[in-house]
């Protein structure tokens, strides 16, 4: 298929299949005109892209988690996608944590029916807000004394 049918597929733009190409996560056939000839695995491939960049992984992490399907199996490959896994879950499990606290101070912004209620209101208004942004700022800086 050419890359507006696997364009089509995927949602990516064709240039960003081509970047994906010259970034080496991708390797579609040339046809003798040297035009790409893309399958149905490189579907799956850049499905895959998608979804791994979804979950923050960089291209360095999703170059080697993709490379790795294709290769021989080894330990040390088992090993680093292991490892690549464990630490993004490990760090999607405390970005959850984060949200789950930012969206219970997010519920307590202080709203007003009207701007008049605001102007009548405005420093405490603002203080409340100011407060909720230092609790945010702090939990996801790690400081612990909310």
């Amino acid at each position: 298929m050419n890359i507006k049918k696997i364009s089509e597929l995927t949602g990516l733009s064709p240039s960003t299949i081509r970047y994906y190409e010259d970034q080496g996560l991708i390797k579609p056939l040339r046809k003798e005109n040297n035009y790409r000839e893309y399958t149905l695995d490189d579907v799956s491939l850049l499905k895959s892209i998608v979804v791994l960049q979804y979950v923050h992984f960089d291209l360095s992490s999703i170059s080697y988690i993709t490379k790795s399907i294709y290769a021989d199996a080894s330990k040390s490959c088992n090993d680093r996608v292991n490892t690549l896994f464990q630490n993004k879950i490990s760090e999607l499990v405390q970005m959850i944590d984060h949200y789950k606290i930012i969206i219970e101070l997010l519920k307590t912004v202080p709203l007003t029916e009207t701007s008049q209620d605001y102007h009548d209101h405005k420093e405490e208004i603002q203080n409340e807000i100011f407060s909720i942004v230092d609790k945010v700022f702090n939990h996801i800086k790690g400081d612990s004394n909310e």
